[in-house]
């Protein structure tokens, strides 16, 4: 479905309930907060990013869409994660990096790295936002029905239409928790990779 469409889809599901009338670029707001608590709750949408270390260089920026990092590869080594008390302990040390810490959006390896060497970075992202009518959700297809509900909730609620919102509320919980079952089966798609190069 694109935006549009589930624009159609979430005035038509709250004509059930309710009078109210919400412009496309209200839905659009609600659609891709919706959106963006489903790649969230469930984690399907992953991301790649690539770049290199620089020798004496111990902190990298990561991507701003980035929420949960599943992975650092330094080289052939997979890192693990350090406290930043830790790491700071023992900050003068340098050496090829075994261990990371996440702060501020920026990434912080450990030791600092005496030698260039490709840096790989494997997280959970937030999606991309819907603005033009043709544009579809970055989850899933199996799941973008599932938006509605989520959109509709919000809706109702900006409208002070508690009661209607709660009844969509249930049914949007009800469908992240299947949603999220389902993929901690491994049942339906997979989680959607994009590789971003570069820092």
């Amino acid at each position: 479905m694109n935006l549009k469409e589930l624009t159609e889809a979430c005035q038509y599901a709250i004509a059930e309930v309710s009078d109210a009338f919400f412009p496309p670029e209200v839905w659009r707001g609600f659609l891709n907060a919706a959106q963006n608590e489903f790649a969230r709750k469930t984690g399907c949408i992953e991301r790649i990013s690539q770049g290199r270390t620089a020798p004496g260089r111990r902190v990298y920026p990561l991507d701003p869409d980035f929420f949960h990092i599943n992975l650092v590869r330094c080289g052939d080594r997979v890192l693990k994660p350090i406290a930043s008390y830790d790491m700071e302990a023992r900050a003068e040390e340098r050496g090829h990096p075994t261990h990371f810490h996440v702060n501020s959006g920026r990434l912080f390896l450990w030791p600092t790295p005496t030698i260039q060497e490709p840096l790989v970075v494997w997280y959970n992202a937030s999606p991309e936002d819907m603005v033009q009518d043709e544009d579809e959700p970055e989850i899933p297809r199996v799941y973008h029905h599932v938006l509605v509900p989520g959109a509709c909730y919000r809706a109702l609620r900006a409208d002070k239409d508690y009661v209607g919102a709660a009844r969509f509320e249930a049914e949007w919980k009800e469908e992240l928790y299947e949603a999220y079952t389902a993929m901690q089966m491994q049942e339906g798609e997979n989680p959607i990779v994009r590789d971003v190069y570069g820092w």
